[in-house]
């Protein structure tokens, strides 16, 4: 059997990238509450330039 081998967890500093692979965003406020909750815990956030988009 093999074991999995999994990625170091993120620490602050790190960058995470938002897309929106299925589909346009529709709840914006929320997310804006969770790129502030990223950006809490000290992640950079990058967002998708056509995160809205339809």
């Amino acid at each position: 059997m093999q074991s999995k081998i999994l990625p170091p967890p993120l620490k602050p500093g790190d960058l995470v990238r938002v897309i929106a692979p299925s589909g346009a965003l529709q709840e914006f406020k929320a997310f804006e509450r969770s790129i502030g909750i990223w950006r809490s815990h000290g992640y950079q956030v990058e967002i998708f330039s056509k995160i809205d988009d339809r």
